[in-house]
């Protein structure tokens, strides 16, 4: 039974909605293409292409991955997942079948969200001292 998350990509501000289901057969998670797309995330490709078969009986086939982080509606917690894209698939995204139960649990609490913007932080006193002993 299809339900809805919430995707980002680290660094990203973009949250793209999207419906997935997990399946029973699958090793790995699978999201189209067009999803990933709208992610804005950083694809990394496989040395060779993987394929995939689903418990419908369908195949996939990917060559490319993103790393992004979900959310299901309503969890207010986020865990990260391994992608592997594909041409299409339907819902959006297929979860491997031994993705954590907790991850798709729909329970309130306080949790950390999504990635935040890269920063460049604070400069340690080395820096601070080597920066002001220039000025003199």
């Amino acid at each position: 039974m299809p339900f809805s998350i919430t995707l980002v990509a680290r660094g990203k501000d973009v949250m793209v909605e999207a419906s997935a289901r997990k399946d029973g057969n699958l090793e790995k998670s699978l999201i189209s293409e067009k999803k990933a797309a709208e992610t804005k995330g950083t694809t990394t490709s496989l040395p060779s292409a993987l394929q995939f078969k689903d418990s419908h009986g369908t195949m996939y086939q990917s060559s490319m991955e993103v790393t992004l982080r979900y959310e299901k509606h309503g969890s207010h917690q986020t865990f990260e997942e391994t992608l592997y894209i594909v041409e299409d698939c339907q819902p959006d995204v297929i979860m491997r079948r031994d993705i954590s139960k907790q991850s798709l649990q729909s329970k309130d609490g306080s949790y950390p969200t999504y990635y935040g913007k890269q920063s460049k932080g604070k400069k340690s006193r080395q820096q601070q001292r080597a920066r002001t002993s220039h000025r003199r």
